[in-house]
């Protein structure tokens, strides 16, 4: 496999961070654009940051310094996001900014220069998936969700809503909530879901621990 010259976005981040470990253990060069949001890191450069990998402080809503990031570059893993779906319900304007308006501007700064780049994998929410199992208390028992039939994936409202979207998307990487080794206590706390069903109100705790591996 060629080695490549990649940006990954949100690079000192739990998940970003240990992508780019991954990739300098693989040989590629390896560029990170992060902002170091005070919620997360502080307001201070984290420890766990590859040495090997070069770095860039910079918002991924500023198109200068987005440029700057995709000089030379070949790949590019955009995992740049604001985290906490409770916060997103009151804090919009930011969530908004960050995660959509973030996405549009490195989107647009790479179609400037669109025969650079061999691939773009973005980072996704495990949200688009549903919720998964869940036990309703209504029932009790757990639920899984069941898989569509044939003829509703043959509807209209299926090739609009999930086909199309799954077309798109076939480079994107679905994370799940999880326990940050990489991040403040006030954001290591599991996320707690609420699913809707017909007849049923339930709540359902979807954790991930991951730990740092040796």
């Amino acid at each position: 496999m060629s080695n490549f010259n990649i940006l990954v976005t949100g690079g000192a981040g739990f998940i970003g961070s240990h992508l780019v470990d991954a990739l300098v253990e693989r040989g590629h060069r390896v560029r990170i654009l992060d902002s170091i949001v005070e919620q997360v890191h502080g307001g201070d450069v984290p420890e766990h940051l590859n040495k090997e990998a070069e770095f860039i402080r910079g918002d991924v809503c500023d198109a200068d310094v987005v440029a700057k990031s995709l000089e030379g570059i070949d790949v590019v893993y955009h995992e740049a996001a604001e985290v906490g779906v409770g916060q997103s319900m009151y804090e919009i304007v930011r969530y908004v900014k960050a995660n959509d308006l973030g996405t549009a501007v490195l989107l647009e700064e790479m179609l400037k220069r669109k025969s650079q780049f061999k691939k773009l994998v973005v980072a996704s929410s495990m949200s688009i998936y549903g919720e998964g199992a869940y036990f309703c208390s209504g029932c009790n028992k757990t639920i899984n969700p069941f898989l569509r039939s044939e003829q509703r994936k043959k509807s209209r409202y299926f090739r609009r809503r999930y086909m199309r979207s799954a077309s798109r998307t076939r480079n994107n990487t679905a994370w799940q909530s999880a326990e940050l080794t990489r991040s403040r206590p006030s954001l290591s706390a599991t996320l707690m879901f609420m699913a809707r069903v017909k007849r049923c109100r339930t709540r359902t705790l979807a954790s991930a621990r991951y730990s740092r591996r040796a």
